[in-house]
């Protein structure tokens, strides 16, 4: 069944720059507003995408899930008599801040019909009969394409009509990055980087992924204990990301250097073969590699450092960002490379 998305397609640093643009704080939630949509497969990320960009920001944020809703009282909140009226009380987790703030509401589309009329008000007018959202409050909802395999509500024209729409698509470079920050394990991202078209498999998504590399992490050596990663693997991942997964281990990884081998032999000429998301994990290694006491290097490694720096097939915002990377860990033997003239200039 084709699938059912609306909006551009766009990756993770598109849509933070069109949340910049489109969530502006100075715009008050009682008058018009104007909510964005962000479409894509489950587990791609957008909730977190939403979550880390007020972190960044500083804005608060408040995540509800309407599929969680059972009556039209979840939304509106529980009437009482209040001076011979009836009134209600907003339900708890309505803000009651200032803002600038989000209001995510998760998976939009997997909610009774009857909710989802009820928040048509809330989309247009940032408010519902019972509450309104406090000043300088955005709202960004999240939504599963409907292509029969997902338990879906359509949402007619005078929804669709009420927000913005964009399409989020994975962007493996993107999520490498996020996974390197987060520490998963760089076998797993390595295994990504080489394939990342089995990523996006019938049971495999990035969250799903992220789930296996947590529980396998531990584990010292995937080869020896080969079972156990299975296991693991099927109760994770889709069969086809599985059979990818254990051929990889079986054959002893990508063939990618580990930091001693590159410290000691360079990048050669192996590296103009290598794309940009093995290039990652590549530098993603070696920068672990150096920042955990690493012994101080050699003129040769320091040489074999500054060649992988100057790279020209090194994509040249990762090239920019080791280097801040390699300037943080404070050394002296990775401060003589970064001053050297070659590398300065190809940093500028």
């Amino acid at each position: 069944m084709e699938s059912t998305t609306y909006g551009a397609s766009i990756t993770v640093p598109e849509l933070n720059k069109l949340m910049q643009h489109v969530l502006q704080p100075g715009q008050p939630s009682d008058g018009l507003i104007t909510p964005l949509c962000i479409w894509g497969k489950p587990g791609i990320g957008k909730t977190e995408i939403v979550r880390e960009f007020t972190r960044e920001h500083g804005w608060s944020f408040q995540q509800i899930n309407p599929a969680q809703f059972e009556e039209m009282g979840d939304l509106l909140g529980m009437p009482i008599i209040q001076e011979d009226h009836t009134v209600f009380r907003a339900p708890s987790w309505v803000p009651r801040n200032t803002g600038p703030g989000i209001l995510l509401i998760d998976d939009v589309n997997r909610a009774d019909d009857r909710i989802l009329r009820g928040i048509m008000q809330l989309l247009q007018d940032g408010r519902l009969i019972s509450w309104a959202l406090p000043p300088q409050w955005q709202i960004v909802l999240t939504a599963n394409p409907d292509t029969g395999d997902f338990s879906v509500t359509p949402l007619d024209t005078a929804m669709l009509t009420r927000m913005l729409h964009v399409e989020l698509v994975f962007d493996l470079s993107a999520w490498l990055r996020w996974a390197g920050a987060a520490g998963l394990d760089l076998r797993g991202l390595d295994f990504a980087a080489r394939y990342p078209e089995l990523l996006t498999g019938t049971r495999t998504n990035p969250r799903s992924m992220t789930q296996f590399l947590i529980q396998a992490g531990p584990i010292p050596d995937w080869r020896r204990s080969r079972d156990l990663v299975l296991q693991l693997a099927a109760a994770s991942l889709g069969p086809e990301t599985v059979g990818g997964l254990m051929q990889y281990i079986q054959a002893g990884g990508s063939g990618l250097p580990s930091p001693p081998e590159l410290l000691a032999k360079g990048p050669g000429q192996q590296s103009a073969t290598w794309s940009p998301a093995q290039f990652w994990v590549v530098t993603e290694r070696l920068l672990r590699f150096l920042g955990n006491d690493a012994p101080a290097l050699t003129d040769t490694m320091q040489g074999h450092l500054k060649a992988l720096l100057l790279s020209e097939h090194m994509p040249t915002d990762l090239r920019l960002g080791v280097a801040q990377r390699l300037t943080a860990l404070g050394r002296r033997d990775i401060q003589a490379v970064l001053t050297d003239s070659e590398v300065a200039m190809k940093l500028i």
